[in-house]
Formats: C-alpha cells, structure tokens, sequence
C-alpha cells in the first residue's frame, strides 16, 4: 500500500514539476501563482477574505469575485466567494456544495469600497451558543519586505509610507 502511495505522490508531483518547475522551495511556486488570488483564512470558528485593489474593483463592477483551491484529486475542490446581495441585511456565510459564499449587504460594500474602512466584521450565530466570525478586508502592503509576497496589487499599509 505505502509503495502504491509513493508512486502516486511521485507521479502528482512530476507533473507539477513539469508545470511549475521545481516546487521544492515554497516562495519560488508562489511567485509562479497568479497575484489575483483572493486570500482566504480559515482559523478556529473564523473566516477571513483578504482582496487585493483589483479584486474590491472587480467587486464593485461585477458584485462578486471568486477564487478556488484545487486539490488534485477527484473532489471538487474547495470554491469561495464574496457576493454583494441586494437582499442581505448583514454580512453572513454559508456553505453549500463546496462553495463558501460570503455575503455582504449593498450599504456595507459602498461604505467599504469607497472609503479608507479597512474591512467589515460580523458575527454570525451557529446554534448552541457558538459564532462564526466573517471578516472581509483589503490587502494591505506589509510593513516588512517578505520574500515571495507580490504586493503590486496591494493597498498601501496606513501604518507604513507606501509599500515596504
């Protein structure tokens, strides 16, 4: 079984070798990512949208912008979402066939669009006493130049001058 294992795990990464490169050293593959992707943040019961400038105008041009994560196997893989609705009253998520969709209402995305507001965060009631935390922010520069990181499509860092 283990033998069997090893061999798919050569075989998925020859092809990506074939596709990226040598993916040994993390930063060097994420340099070859695509720089729109949506960050997504999954942490205890909490779950964070980070969009870089380009991504909150696509928002406000097409009321949505989307990402996946692809797993290389026979699943679908995971899908998210950030949706302006017109009938949500407060920011929500919920999940459904692989999708996470989070929506924000009309009034908060204007107010966080065209502003300096640095995200909107809502608590969500699960049941049994417990929350889900949803927070949507823009992607700001780091303070600190960290190797890998793309920030030509960040928000300046209100901390910092500019970009580091």
């Amino acid at each position: 079984m283990y033998k069997s294992l090893l061999s798919f795990v050569d075989l998925r990464l020859n092809k990506n070798i074939a596709k990226f490169g040598d993916i040994s050293h993390s930063n060097e593959y994420l340099l070859r990512l695509p720089s729109t992707c949506m960050k997504l943040r999954i942490r205890g019961n909490s779950v964070r949208l980070r969009l870089t400038k380009g991504e909150v105008d696509r928002l406000a041009e097409t009321r949505m912008v989307e990402d996946a994560i692809d797993f290389g196997t026979a699943s679908e893989g995971l899908r998210y979402e950030l949706r302006i609705h017109p009938d949500e009253g407060e920011t929500t998520a919920r999940f459904r066939e692989n999708c996470l969709s989070i929506l924000i209402s009309e009034t908060a995305a204007k107010n966080w669009i065209g502003s300096e507001q640095a995200g909107i965060e809502a608590m969500k009631a699960t049941g049994n006493n417990k929350f889900l935390r949803v927070v949507v922010e823009k992607d700001f520069a780091c303070l600190k130049e960290r190797p890998g990181e793309d920030e030509t499509d960040a928000f300046p860092n209100p901390l910092g001058h500019g970009k580091c």
